[in-house]
């Protein structure tokens, strides 16, 4: 019988968060029992307690609270995480093996405090919790970790994350320059309101292969309700130089990654649509909030998920999909429109109003869809 649990990061991945945690991977609890361990390993986090009973488990067929974003994608019938990291390691014992992919994210520090984001990803969001007495002090939130006591040797995938990494190409570089780049494929996580310099660019440039991810949560003012204070046409802006830049490199893969919430997922034709039409030498990718609770797309009225769910499933069947790797976004909407809400639909819009007059920013206007459904009442 197939384990439905095993995955191979625990075995060959670390992902270092902004304080200095290290977890196997992007979708993994930042914190977990015994975090604080992981954060004062120099060489090799992976031996704590918390990842050896956590491959233990994988072994065992046992299912993990920290890992059900890939559950639930596996039963959408998607290609999870999970499944794609055992195309090329299967784990069969408890012993790592030699790093083989390394997440950073070098700092919390961001220009933007987009809505399904936080302070521990966000300096200001960061700066906004602390203004509301949220939180105690201000500042940015970094660990110390150089990696120089870490073995990169068998190292063939990197993928840097922010807060906004192209705000730290200081740190970005060092590591690069760590790196055999010839072999690595890179994964770059962007805001787009940032572009990298020149010698970031060159050293790009010399990796195998790289996948140059955009986030894009909306188009126009829902951009610039969403990912705010960001500006939808600076960021267009800096695509079109992108395209001028890595239009000719077969090997810098260009995409738009979407990240589909209870504000945007009213405007996914749209999204594809613009995309399709207006980048069209763009991929996008998807991705499905799990948090925070409010932002989840099964939050919506009743009426509205159904009015969706039966939109989505005409479309999901015209949707042309150009890589076997990138799921059907209506298809596996129409899966996290049913879902059990956490929260109220009331407690959506106190939210916010609260953010909206925290921002000073006119949400009905900016994302005037739901204007029609704002005073219905479960």
């Amino acid at each position: 019988m197939q384990n439905k649990t095993l995955c191979s990061y625990p075995w060959i991945s670390s992902a270092v968060r902004p304080k200095g945690q290290v977890i196997p991977c992007c979708r993994y609890a930042n914190e977990y029992p015994g975090h604080e361990d992981s954060m004062v390993y120099s060489s090799d986090p992976r031996n704590t307690q918390h990842w050896v009973e956590l491959r233990k488990k994988m072994l065992a067929g046992e299912k993990t609270e920290y890992c059900d974003k890939c559950y639930k994608e596996d039963e959408s019938g998607i290609e999870s995480m999970r499944q794609g990291s055992l195309k090329n390691f299967i784990p069969i014992k408890n012993e790592v093996v030699p790093l083989r992919h390394l997440e950073v994210s070098f700092n919390n520090l961001c220009n933007l405090a987009c809505v399904h984001c936080s302070s521990y990803f966000s300096s200001t969001w960061y700066s906004e919790d602390y203004k509301k007495g949220k939180i105690g002090k201000i500042g940015v939130l970094q660990h110390e970790i150089s990696f120089d006591n870490w073995d990169l040797s068998q190292l063939t995938d990197l993928k840097i994350i922010g807060g906004e990494p192209l705000m730290e190409q200081k740190k970005f570089i060092e590591l690069m320059r760590k790196l055999n780049l010839p072999k690595m494929f890179l994964q770059i996580c962007t805001n787009g309101t940032h572009m990298p310099n020149e010698e970031l660019r060159f050293q790009i440039e010399r990796c195998k292969s790289v996948y140059l991810e955009v986030s894009l949560d909306g188009i126009g003012t829902v951009n610039d309700w969403y990912r705010w204070p960001s500006k939808f046409e600076k960021i267009l802006e800096n695509l079109k130089t992108y395209e001028e830049w890595f239009g000719n490199h077969k090997k810098i893969r260009k995409i738009i990654h979407c990240v589909i919430n209870a504000v945007n997922v009213m405007y996914l034709p749209d999204i594809i649509n613009y995309v399709n039409t207006n980048l069209p030498s763009w991929d996008i990718t998807w991705d499905w909030i799990q948090g925070p609770d409010w932002q989840q797309v099964c939050v919506l009225p009743s009426g509205v998920k159904q009015q969706l769910i039966l939109d989505f499933s005409n479309l999901d069947k015209t949707y042309n999909i150009n890589t076997d790797q990138i799921p059907n976004p209506y298809a596996v909407t129409i899966d996290r429109l049913k879902d059990t809400p956490k929260v109220t639909w009331d407690e959506f819009k106190s939210k916010t109003i609260e953010l909206s007059d925290d921002r000073k920013l006119n949400f009905l206007e900016m994302v005037p869809k739901f204007k029609n459904i704002w005073e219905n009442v479960e």
